[in-house]
């Protein structure tokens, strides 16, 4: 027992340096400030936005073509490939008389 009050006492002095923590005293009103006006947008953050939705819009008209392109090959072969087939599936009725 007298190890846990020998303890609770080293931990109590532990704390006497212990000073409260100072901040800048600008703090709070800049804080405040960004709730007074919260679509205040700097310079740097505006150009950051722009290059992001100009990327993005890039980005977008890119993976359109390309998704046209390979849809427009790709209906161009199966077309292709369903007259060869029709073609050879059907080639049979030359061959009958009727």
């Amino acid at each position: 027992m007298n190890s846990k009050k020998q303890w609770i006492r080293e931990t109590m002095e532990s704390l006497d340096g212990i000073h409260r923590a100072e901040s800048d005293p600008l703090v709070f009103h800049k804080v405040t400030d960004q709730f007074r006006n919260p679509l205040k947008i700097t310079p740097a953050r505006e150009h950051r936005q722009l290059w992001q939705i100009a990327a993005g819009l890039a980005l977008l008209v890119t993976l359109n073509v390309f998704s046209l392109v390979f849809y427009t090959r790709f209906t161009a072969a199966s077309q292709n490939t369903e007259k060869i087939i029709a073609s050879e599936y059907l080639s049979y009725l030359d061959t009958i008389q009727f």
